[in-house]
């Protein structure tokens, strides 16, 4: 099954289940809810049945055109679409801005994320243009009222032109202070870097969860570089400064130092050179904000290199966070796993690891990963592979085999695993 086909029954799946189970016993308390999506708040933009391919913002139900234009201006076609059905036109234009009202008033700790396709479409720069799923509050609660922006969600940049694009699991901080008790708006923009005001591009399938427990990859395969081939050079040895996401937090930072390799593969792709020496140690920053009572798991392959003694040495992966929020601050250690001696010379095995949930003292702070080789003897000299590296928050909810929101969300945060849907983040800061 394609992974379009699988995002549309995944989309699908979600408006009936919200229709027909939750439309009759309600949300249950404090659980996670969808406030835009497939039938609610117009989230696919099909409720506007008419067979008309364009559609203007006074005939689309929920959504408002905050620009300068009227109501009068195009909001929505049928071609160019995503899965057969209406989709947004999206214009860089000031005279254009989708909006909405949630209906949703904001609680204390409530945690937003967003989901959605779209497509670059005409004149759309593919270099500089990017969407924005914009989360905004009014002075007055209405959706015209003077607006404070709550979290910006950036598409990134276009990879294939003309094509649509996933993009899933964005999530902000938990929600306090002068947000509280606010109403919910929701803009789709689209950033535009050159500022000519006339880009387009398409929209589709937006999903809004909010007060939802996280759960889902943070690093994977296509998710910050966990499998290491967003670096596509065809060279062998490759530096830290080239390898996008990781960086070197040893001794000096020397992000010229060598990273990975194409060689000695487990998957016929570039992989991690781990080397023991306190000059060399992969680190990430995959922009998570730890929750009390989080757990996460870690899976990856690796393999012994030159001079790794088999008797003693492991590799060990350190979760941690810092006294400053930033990557290379004094750590404090979260959870260290180690892979176990190697059972097989010169040969990829794998490794796994899941840790005790999260106590008070790490909640709020920013996560942090560490690889590196346990180097008993301190030779400083021993070599290892590593790949596949995935990192898991809230694995066990993947598990809860009943009909409830949190299921629902743990559904969305799985079908990652299948490539239907990739996680992303925040842009970490460094």
């Amino acid at each position: 099954m394609s992974n379009r086909i699988m995002h549309q029954v995944a989309t699908r799946w979600i408006a009936a289940i919200f229709a027909g189970v939750w439309g009759v016993v309600g949300l249950p308390a404090g659980a996670a809810s969808i406030v835009v999506g497939p039938g609610i708040n117009n989230g696919d933009f099909n409720d506007d049945v008419s067979a008309t391919d364009s559609r203007n913002f006074s005939v689309t139900p929920s959504w408002w055109n905050l620009g300068t234009g009227a109501q009068t201006e195009e909001a929505t076609r049928s071609n160019q679409d995503y899965d057969g059905t209406r989709n947004a036109v999206i214009y860089s234009n000031p005279s254009r801005r989708h909006a909405l009202n949630t209906g949703h008033d904001i609680a204390q700790g409530d945690i937003f994320s967003v989901s959605y396709v779209w497509r670059d479409a005409f004149n759309f720069d593919d270099d500089q243009d990017r969407i924005n799923v914009r989360l905004f509050v009014t002075d007055n609660n209405l959706i015209g009222g003077t607006q404070t922006t709550m979290e910006n969600f950036y598409s990134g940049y276009s990879t294939a032109d003309s094509t649509y694009e996933v993009f899933s699991g964005f999530y902000s901080k938990p929600v306090a202070g002068e947000f509280v008790g606010k109403r919910l708006f929701v803009a789709v923009e689209i950033d535009d870097g050159n500022g000519d005001g006339n880009d387009f591009a398409r929209f589709d399938n937006l999903i809004v969860l909010a007060n939802q427990t996280i759960a889902g990859t943070l690093i994977g395969p296509g998710v910050y570089n966990g499998d290491f081939n967003e670096d596509t050079s065809g060279d062998n040895s490759r530096s830290f400064g080239l390898t996008p996401s990781w960086q070197n937090i040893g001794t000096g930072y020397d992000q010229d130092a060598e990273a990975t390799r194409n060689d000695s593969t487990y998957d016929g792709t570039r992989n991690a050179v781990l080397f023991s020496s306190p000059d060399r140690i992969h680190a990430l920053n995959p922009g998570y904000e730890i929750q009390q009572y989080d757990t996460f798991m870690i899976n990856y392959a690796w393999r012994d290199g030159q001079d790794f003694d088999d008797a003693q040495d492991e590799v060990e992966v350190t979760l941690y966070i810092t006294d400053n929020g930033l990557i290379g601050g004094t750590p404090t250690e979260l959870a260290s796993f180690r892979s176990g001696l190697s059972t097989q010379n010169a040969a990829w095995q794998l490794a796994s690891g899941t840790t005790d949930p999260a106590s008070a003292a790490f909640d709020g702070e920013n996560l942090f990963v560490r690889i590196h080789i346990y180097d008993p003897n301190g030779d400083a000299n021993d070599f290892a592979r590593l790949d596949n590296f995935t990192l898991v928050v809230n694995p066990n909810l993947v598990m809860i085999p009943a009909f409830g929101v949190v299921a629902l969300v743990v559904l969305v945060s799985g079908l990652v695993g299948c490539g239907v849907w990739r996680l992303r983040h925040r842009s970490p800061v460094v």
